[in-house]
């Protein structure tokens, strides 16, 4: 039972008491009792029969109807006429008795103490106003004299009487206080267990889902054995060591945690990479400063490249292995409390990478020399137009074309293995970037005339001189220009602009295009690497040009980037140092 219905049921008429049908039949066996006593021992005692009789008459019909009544229906306060009806009935009774001789004045107390318990205490006045009219019956009817030296007495019984009712009605009162708090509290107590019941169930239900949770980020955990996973915390003591970093660098959990960590966050993930691979320099290459080598470490594995594997860690027996590294921030909340590195295995992607650029630049080589002689022959052969046949120049043009072009890709490839050797061949000389903007821009208009394109040449005023390689330079800005033309459909335009920036000349080419997916943006520079847009339209290419173009610009310390927007266009911008201008 709650507090709320217990206090319902304390403060709401009759409900959780006795009826008053039940309360009143004391108050009428008494007075049936005191009957015999009269005829019995006290016949002398009858000084008004039709009052005695009235009386008893009354208190038997005040009992049927006291006990017929639905007093659950009626307001609580109802209930109090009835015992002071009755005590008006005892009044009689004792009028009829002896007046305030009576023997029987004492059955008077049966209600006043019912009336007393009733919750209020104006019903004791109620009490009290009855019986003082009940007790003074015999001297308002009459029956005896206001002097007779009898009303002392009788007042004197009728104040302890009602003494007596008060008392009566503070002591329950005081317990219905106190019945209603125990009542209250017991609603609390089985609230309070209720409550304490659906968090013990709740606390069970999230312990079995944590364990759940646990043991899949376990399972998680020890089957990352291909990839270091490294976890730190923020000043970069490791607290975390996965199977995968044990297999790479050879260290066990026990050497870098102990044994249930009870060295946890005494070594630094600093520790492990050689100072020279991320930029700094220790007293014996393999120590450096943790404030400085943490912040590079997250740095590169936050970059696109995540260090190109350029990285180097050193094993448990000192061997020096290069790595991928990628870096994200641990958070609890909005608290950042760490980092979380994961270091792959770089040997096999660069072992890879050096097999196929020694590849590449071989067959590039071994291409070259028969190309040149088929096309030197195909020039001898043209020399002789006047004995070959129309049919037979149109196939010795189309031969010759292929040929050039076979030619200008073993040149690209041979340029690709120059840059992945770190042999850029340059020829620097001061040169003017917006005349060779210019002349991509003449260059490519009789393409773009067929294709149904506007391409634009917005220059500066004046030259814009650096010291570069013009060919190369003019080489990266038509691959723009080029690439711009090709991804663009009919009735689109291509801008290209040049201007000065902190120092910097700018080129910027702009087309209105398909677009590029952001996916692929990151990827746009990678070796024959084509969009998911090239390959859908069936656009033709072999993905090198926009790696030379990058590797021409940072040759010259440039830098290259690109933004796009899927159906709008795409803009290229190479920065180019002008300092040397």
């Amino acid at each position: 039972m709650t507090a709320t219905s217990t206090e319902r049921t304390i403060d709401s008429g009759t409900s959780g008491r006795s009826h008053p049908g039940l309360l009143l039949l004391p108050t009428l066996l008494l007075v049936l009792l005191a009957l015999p006593a009269v005829f019995l021992f006290g016949a002398g005692q009858i000084t008004d029969p039709i009052a005695m009789w009235s009386a008893v008459v009354g208190l038997a019909l005040l009992e049927v109807v006291a006990a017929a009544v639905p007093w659950h229906r009626l307001n609580r306060d109802w209930v109090a006429i009835v015992p002071i009806l009755a005590i008006f009935a005892i009044g009689l009774f004792r009028v009829g008795t002896g007046g305030s001789m009576s023997m029987f004045s004492v059955i008077i107390l049966l209600p006043i103490v019912w009336i007393a318990t009733l919750p209020g205490r104006r019903m004791v006045f109620y009490g009290i106003a009855a019986l003082v009219v009940a007790f003074l019956g015999p001297y308002f009817s009459g029956l005896e004299d206001w002097g007779n030296g009898q009303l002392v007495r009788v007042v004197f019984v009728a104040v302890v009487i009602a003494v007596v009712g008060i008392v009566v009605n503070e002591t329950t009162r005081s317990a219905r206080a106190r019945l209603k708090e125990v009542a209250g509290l017991s609603g609390e107590r089985a609230r309070l267990l209720d409550e304490a019941e659906r968090r013990r169930a709740e606390l069970a239900q999230a312990a079995e889902e944590l364990r759940v949770s646990e043991a899949f980020a376990t399972s998680i955990w020890e089957a990352m054995d291909n990839e270091a996973v490294i976890v730190t915390d923020k000043s970069g003591r490791i607290v975390g060591w996965g199977p995968g970093a044990e297999l790479l660098l050879g260290y066990d959990v026990v050497d870098i945690l102990g044994v249930d960590g009870e060295h946890s966050g005494e070594e630094a993930v600093g520790d492990l990479f050689v100072p020279r691979s991320v930029g700094l320099d220790g007293a014996d290459d393999s120590i450096a400063d943790a404030d400085d080598i943490l912040p590079r470490l997250v740095e590169i594995g936050r970059s696109v490249g995540q260090g190109e594997g350029d990285l180097l860690v050193r094993s448990v027996d000192g061997v020096e292995i290069p790595i991928y590294l990628t870096c994200a921030e641990r958070r609890v909340g909005d608290e950042a409390v760490g980092y979380t590195f994961v270091a792959r295995d770089a040997r096999h992607a660069k072992e890879i990478t050096r097999l196929k650029d020694e590849f590449v630049g071989t067959i590039s080589h071994e291409l070259r020399t028969p190309l040149s002689s088929i096309l030197g022959y195909l020039e001898l052969v043209m020399e002789e137009e006047e004995t070959l046949s129309d049919d037979q120049k149109r196939f010795i043009g189309v031969a010759e074309r292929n040929a050039n072009r076979l030619l200008q890709l073993v040149g690209d490839l041979l340029f690709i293995a120059q840059v992945e050797a770190g042999k850029i061949p340059l020829q620097r000389e001061t040169v003017d970037v917006a005349a060779i903007a210019s002349a991509s821009g003449e260059s490519i208009q009789p393409v773009a005339e067929r294709a149904g394109v506007t391409v634009a040449v917005e220059l500066p005023e004046g030259p814009l001189h650096l010291h570069a390689d013009p060919r190369r330079i003019g080489q990266s800005i038509d691959n723009l220009v080029s690439n711009a033309v090709k991804f663009t459909p009919s009735g689109g335009s291509v801008i290209v602009a040049v201007g000065r920036e902190d120092g910097h000349a700018i080129v910027t080419v702009t087309d209105t295009g398909m677009g590029i997916d952001p996916e692929d943006l990151a990827q746009l520079s990678e070796r024959f690497f084509r969009s998911k847009m090239a390959t859908r339209q069936a656009i033709k290419g072999v993905g090198l040009g926009l790696s030379i173009t990058k590797a021409i610009v940072t040759a010259h310390d440039g830098t290259m980037s690109a933004t796009s927007a899927v159906g709008e266009g795409t803009q290229f911008r190479i920065a180019l140092p002008a300092h040397h201008a």
